[in-house]
């Protein structure tokens, strides 16, 4: 049987599948169909795919859409939604390469930009940053009736 979520699952470095990867994603924006599940094809979605696509290589499609873990749950006369086989690449999860990614992201015609701010108080030769005080104050404090929260100490 060749499904195509198992034959694409990464392996991990012990020979095994990560069974915790996506491969589907759910869609809104897709038509569905519905097929009513047939007396012979009671817990046997292999079957309800076959006769929906001719063939069992959606099964995990099916699956996923219809929200079943467990295939011998599917009764005689249960609605299967399914989209039209043309639409299935919508619902697949490609991974992106590494290197398509930070092409995505890249910015190529990036320029550095200086802080007119950073350097006018660097210029100036000041000792602390603008947000330190010389003389510290509590940052919360008690100044007759008020509480005072932060603030300076002008």
């Amino acid at each position: 049987m060749n499904i195509y979520d198992i034959d694409n699952l990464k392996k991990n470095t012990d020979g095994t599948y990560d069974l915790t990867q996506l491969t589907y994603q759910s869609r809104n924006d897709v038509e569905m169909y519905q097929y009513e599940v047939q007396r012979g094809e009671v817990m046997r979605m292999d079957l309800v795919c076959e006769s929906i696509y001719g063939g069992i290589e959606y099964l995990d499609l099916l699956m996923h859409i219809n929200n079943i873990d467990n295939p011998l749950n599917v009764k005689e006369g249960v609605m299967i939604k399914y989209p039209d086989a043309s639409k299935i690449s919508l619902f697949r999860i490609v991974e992106e390469k590494k290197s398509d990614v930070q092409n995505k992201i890249a910015n190529t015609n990036k320029t550095t930009r200086k802080d007119s701010n950073r350097e006018a108080y660097i210029k100036q030769g000041y000792s602390l940053p603008p947000v330190v005080l010389e003389k510290p104050i509590e940052p919360v404090r008690i100044e007759g009736d008020n509480i005072v929260i932060g603030g300076s100490n002008f």
